[in-house]
């Protein structure tokens, strides 16, 4: 396998991670408690911005960068 197939399964991840933390903040779900850690608004907001960014880099290396 490839850096490039690599990186392809990794924006798909990063990207699910990113839409996950939208819903929750979309839905007004936060304050949320998952495996006894605790999300809330302020820490949501990073956690919808670093793996968007981390995304659009992987989406860059994987198909545009020849």
């Amino acid at each position: 396998m490839n850096k490039k197939e690599i990186a392809k399964f990794l924006a798909g991840a990063f990207a699910w991670e990113t839409m996950v933390h939208v819903a929750i903040g979309v839905n007004g779900l936060a304050p949320i408690t998952i495996f006894g850690f605790t999300i809330t608004s302020q820490l949501n907001t990073p956690l919808i911005i670093f793996p968007a960014v981390i995304t659009i880099f992987l989406v860059y290396y994987a198909w545009v960068r020849k």
